[in-house]
């Protein structure tokens, strides 16, 4: 009935599930539907069908997209209407919107490991294309390329939203000496890329054991995400390479929304919280039931706080 009782107490214990007791249908309940919404969670995001944008999606998919596109719900309509008025130009202000993002995270044909100033290169290359009166958006390390791109380029962009970037505020995300990095690769050497990742999200992203289990589980069966195993160690290090870069930051006068998610690990809250008291033109913004992925589990509830942000800010 619970996932948490088809397991031995060992298990549990090493997964750091709680006890419950079995004869409470409520805690057994209760502990069902946490389990397996965090996999349903997880694999929502992880799963590349849905989140690789340059994947061709079946016919039978498409249509059910382009479908829902054109329809006349007035929800959907809705959510269409504030989308596109955050990302596209209004002849009061305009503006266009650039996604900050370490593509040599995902993209196989890119050499590795990348740094994080080639990564702000890319992106710089890009604002020089569009011109004028660009919104800078980062999700996790992708906030970091883009607060590094703020620093590189004054005065580019008109304002930037950056969603938990894992900036470095203490030790290492690799531990001492970049030892978490160094299991983890061991375990990459050792055709295990399952392992590697339950030791990423276990002891440098924080989440709970079972959580980084389920995780690593879903990427061993997974053989293109196996593949980008190594590429999330590569991130993890260059970042680590930057350093405390809080007083960098601290120069940045270009109006900056932070946003977190109440469920997000404490250690991301903490490095928001220190970004806040650094930047100096900055907005702190917590999404209530969320945690790292809102863009994903709530993505009407991220482009509301875009919307309400570039309203205050460009006028």
């Amino acid at each position: 009935m619970c996932a948490a009782f088809c397991l031995t107490a060992t298990a549990r214990h090493r997964l750091g599930l709680p006890e419950v007791d079995p004869e409470d249908v409520h805690q057994v309940l209760a502990s069902s539907r946490r389990f397996y919404r965090a996999f349903d969670r997880l694999t929502t995001v992880l799963d590349p069908a849905r989140h690789d944008r340059r994947a061709r999606l079946p016919q039978h998919q498409a249509d059910a997209l382009a479908a829902a596109r054109e329809d006349d719900d007035p929800e959907r309509s809705r959510k269409r209407e504030l989308l596109q008025e955050i990302v596209t130009a209004s002849p009061a202000r305009p503006r266009s919107l650039i996604i900050a993002t370490l593509a040599a995270l995902i993209r196989q044909d890119l050499p590795s490991p990348a740094t994080i100033s080639q990564e702000v290169q890319h992106v710089l290359a890009a604002a020089r294309k569009i011109g004028t009166s660009i919104l800078l958006v980062g999700h996790s390390s992708g906030a970091v390329v883009a607060l590094e791109s703020l620093v590189a380029a004054p005065g580019t962009f008109t304002g930037a939203v950056l969603y938990e970037p894992p900036v470095v505020i203490g030790p290492p995300l690799g531990g001492p000496g970049g030892e978490i990095n160094i299991r983890a690769r061991q375990a990459i050497a050792a055709g295990r890329p399952g392992r590697a990742l339950r030791i990423f999200i276990r002891d440098t992203v924080r989440l709970p054991a079972w959580v980084a289990f389920l995780s690593g589980l879903f990427v061993a069966l997974s053989p293109r995400l196996r593949l980008l195993v190594s590429h999330q160690i590569d991130d993890n290090e260059a970042i680590d390479q930057l350093g405390v870069r809080l007083d960098a930051y601290a120069g940045i006068d270009t109006p900056v929304l932070l946003l977190g998610g109440d469920r997000s690990p404490g250690h991301l809250s903490e490095r928001l919280d220190a970004l806040a008291r650094a930047l100096p033109r900055a907005e702190r913004v917590v999404l209530r039931g969320q945690g790292h992925s809102a863009h994903a589990a709530a993505p009407a509830k991220v482009a509301a706080a875009i919307e309400s942000f570039t309203a205050a800010t460009t006028g």
